[in-house]
């Protein structure tokens, strides 16, 4: 089974996510923000949730992207396939600020659904990261943040990892993302 998707480059995440689901297919990677569209998420080098080490899998959104559709509009306006084999022009793509013609469809290299199994870490004080146990811990895992609280001098370690395990639905996962969305307020 063939594992990429091709929308339009108006097209939310949020519109996008459900449909592929259904499909038992997932984004590679993503922000958290799922109201953006298509072509603006590409368009930015949004990076995202991980999906660990290029080229391996994802870092950032347009790793993911195959082939853009554009309209050049210096040229009578016509329309264009970008695609990986065009090297320099695609890389120049992957963060085109939409400065580089008007991006109509974007294709999208696929993964299986997935869920995520998180591991919350206190730190404690923050001499006792060690960046070479970061890299280390970020080679293995499909995401990694370090939220650092400056007031208390504290630093907390969120690990994601990709599982096809589904316990992590329901109430477990709605306390931790409580947890992980009061961090982010403070």
């Amino acid at each position: 089974k063939e594992r990429t998707v091709t929308a339009q480059a108006g097209c939310s995440l949020e519109d996008m996510i459900p449909t592929l689901e259904k499909e038992r297919l997932a984004l590679m990677n993503m922000g958290e923000a799922t109201e953006q569209t298509l072509g603006g998420v590409t368009a930015t080098a949004t990076h995202g949730s991980g999906g660990g080490p290029a080229p391996s899998l994802a870092d950032s959104f347009s790793d993911q992207v195959l082939s853009y559709k554009i309209v050049d509009l210096t040229d009578n306006a016509t329309i264009h396939t970008i695609t990986r084999e065009d090297d320099e022009v695609f890389d120049a793509f992957m963060v085109h600020l939409g400065l580089l013609g008007v991006v109509v469809e974007v294709t999208l290299q696929l993964r299986s659904w997935y869920h995520l199994k998180w591991n919350v870490r206190d730190i404690g004080d923050f001499s006792n990261l060690q960046l070479e146990k970061m890299r280390r811990t970020y080679e293995d895992v499909f995401s990694l943040t370090y939220t650092y609280f400056p007031s208390i001098n504290q630093v907390v370690e969120i690990v994601r990892d990709a599982t096809d395990n589904t316990h992590e639905s329901g109430i477990e996962s709605d306390i931790r993302d409580d947890f992980v969305n009061n961090l982010r307020q403070g």
